[in-house]
C-alpha cells in the first residue's frame, strides 16, 4: 500500500511542477493529447475510442475528457522537466571518464567465449557405412568453412542439433562454466 505521505508528497509536487509550467507558459497541444491518447490505446490492444473509454469508465475514471485533462497534465510536466532540468544537465566527457577510472571495479566482467556448434548425430549401433557418409559430410562442412562459409547459415542448414534453429549458438560461458 502506498505511505499516506509519499501520496501527499507526490501530489504537491505534481501541483508545483504544473504551476511552474504554467508560469513558463508551457502547455499541451490537443495534437499531442490525440497523439497520445491512440499510441496508449494502441499499446493497449484497443481499436476504438468507445471500447477504451468503457474501460476508463471501469477502471474509476469518470469520463474520457477526465482521463485526457490527466494525458495534458502529464505532458505538460514532461516538456516542463525537459524544459527546465534535462536541457540543464550537462556531462562532460572529462567526467564520464573520470567516473569510469573511479568506479572500474563496478564495469568488470570475467571474460566470456561465445560458443557455436554442428551437431551430426550417430546412433549406436549405426551401419559403418552410414558412419562413414556422415564423416564425409562432417569433412565437407569444415572444408566450407575453412574457405569462408558462414558457420550460422551452414549449422542452420545442416546441423542436427536443437540449436541449429539459431546458427548453432550455444550462448556465453565464463572459465569454469564447462566441464572438461
Amino acid at each position: 500500500a502506498l505511505e499516506p505521505r509519499r501520496v501527499l508528497q507526490s501530489l504537491i509536487e505534481r501541483t508545483l511542477q504544473l504551476q511552474l509550467a504554467k508560469q513558463r507558459a508551457i502547455t499541451a497541444e490537443p495534437s499531442e493529447i490525440d497523439g497520445t491518447l491512440k499510441d496508449r490505446m494502441r499499446r493497449l490492444g484497443f481499436t476504438s475510442e468507445e471500447t477504451f473509454t468503457q474501460e476508463l469508465l471501469k477502471g474509476g475514471y469518470p469520463s474520457l475528457d477526465t482521463y485526457r485533462n490527466e494525458l495534458r497534465n502529464q505532458i505538460i510536466i514532461f516538456k516542463f522537466i525537459d524544459r527546465e532540468i534535462r536541457s540543464k544537465i550537462v556531462i562532460r566527457d572529462e567526467e564520464v571518464q573520470d567516473y569510469y577510472e573511479t568506479h572500474r571495479h563496478e564495469f568488470r566482467r570475467p571474460p566470456e567465449t561465445r560458443l557455436s556448434r554442428f551437431f551430426f548425430e550417430v546412433p549406436k549401433g549405426t551401419d559403418p557405412a552410414v558412419v562413414e557418409a556422415i564423416r564425409a559430410k562432417v569433412e565437407a562442412t569444415l572444408s566450407q568453412l575453412k574457405s569462408g562459409a558462414d558457420f550460422s547459415e551452414l549449422a542452420k542448414n545442416l546441423s542436427q542439433g536443437p540449436e541449429a534453429l539459431h546458427g548453432g549458438d550455444l550462448g556465453y560461458f565464463r572459465p569454469g562454466d564447462l566441464s572438461p
